[in-house]
């Protein structure tokens, strides 16, 4: 399985911003299209989730039950993650696991779900359905995420999207 870093953006709609604008309108203009492209819909909704599971998690026993306390380690890896993944994948669900790891998830419904779990190491395990195809595996963040990884959260996201479009 080879890392693969995707793109954030179509080509259309990546913009390069120059190191400094021939005048103060066009340096502000670069200021505001670097903030709009790190804000995407999805980019804010990821950070808002794993703020708040940062908030609720990070603290010994947060579930009641002997839970571990989520690394922020683990946080910035998953931020790292759906950074990595094509800009038309939605945003998974995010949750925290009893054993201090995050996980991504991204269910479709009857027979489309693909989960990744992130330890604070920056190790990935992921596990996914779709029909009769089965998919798992353990792998890191170093360079990229696994490709196996990018596809699935891709082939499973089109079908959430397709799922709410109904």
């Amino acid at each position: 399985m080879s890392p693969l870093e995707s793109p954030r953006a179509p080509p259309a709609l990546q913009w390069e911003s120059p190191s400094r604008g021939f005048s103060e309108e066009a340096d502000y203009l670069c200021r505001v299209l670097h903030c709009l492209e790190r804000n995407t819909a999805r980019d804010v909704q990821l950070r808002s989730a794993l703020s708040l599971l940062a908030h609720d998690a990070s603290c010994q026993d947060w579930d009641g039950h002997g839970a571990s306390a989520v690394d922020l380690s683990a946080i910035r890896h998953a931020e790292r993650v759906v950074a990595s993944l094509p800009w038309n994948v939605p945003t998974p669900a995010v949750t925290a696991d009893p054993d201090g790891e995050v996980s991504l998830d991204w269910d479709a419904g009857h027979d489309a779900v693909f989960g990744v779990s992130i330890r604070a190491d920056g190790r990935l395990a992921w596990a996914g359905r779709l029909g009769k195809e089965r998919v798992t595996g353990i792998g890191f963040l170093k360079p990229g995420i696994p490709a196996v990884v990018v596809e699935w959260a891709t082939r499973v996201g089109d079908l959430l999207i397709a799922s709410i479009a109904e």
